[in-house]
């Protein structure tokens, strides 16, 4: 409640390392909850009514990563604006975010994308490699055929190294030296 000011209100937890918060699970375009008695900081998945009630102007994700047995705690913050997290990713549609490829990378320790693309935002990528809320990278010059990706809520399958490109959650894959996983814990904040 401190960071940035305060204020925050928490909506969504999401274990990357599970495959509750696929880019395709409905928890995204229905207003089913997920452990609506969880609403404290711990690593208990849920999504809370305020995903389906809350106006914001803002959102905050905080990464939670494993790092040589301990946590690095790390968060991306940014302007975007919606009536409701629900209406916003039920859409389908794109809405960009300004936040930068460095910023991304910053919020997980080791994280990779490829180089060309850096589609951000929601709904962000293509059917094979798309994250609900994060940044896209690919190694061509567009984002025909992106390969990698960091964010929330991300797909599953990934055209060149089979099923570790595509995370179950917040979670960085890259195609650059192979398949590499970087897995996050995250909350998803508004206000």
């Amino acid at each position: 409640m401190e960071t940035d000011g305060g204020g925050w209100t928490l909506a969504l937890k999401i274990d990357g390392a599970r495959s509750t918060f696929r880019y395709t699970s409905p928890l995204w375009t229905t207003a089913d909850l997920l452990n609506p008695g969880a609403p404290d900081r711990d690593r208990t998945e849920a999504k809370l009514d305020s995903f389906n009630r809350v106006p914001f102007t803002e959102v905050l994700i905080r990464f939670e990563t494993e790092v040589d047995r301990s946590t690095v705690s790390r968060w991306v913050w940014m302007d975007l604006a919606a009536d409701d997290l629900l209406s916003l990713f039920a859409s389908g549609e794109y809405v960009p975010v300004y936040l930068g490829r460095e910023r991304w990378l910053g919020a997980i320790p080791d994280a990779q994308i490829q180089d060309n693309c850096n589609r951000e935002g929601v709904n962000a990528g293509v059917e094979q490699n798309r994250v609900r809320l994060g940044i896209v990278g690919n190694d061509e010059a567009d984002c025909d055929s992106p390969e990698s990706k960091l964010g929330v809520g991300s797909s599953y399958s990934c055209q060149s190294c089979g099923p570790c490109g595509g995370l179950a959650g917040p979670a960085a894959g890259s195609n650059d030296d192979g398949c590499t996983v970087v897995e996050s814990f995250a909350t998803v904040l508004v206000r």
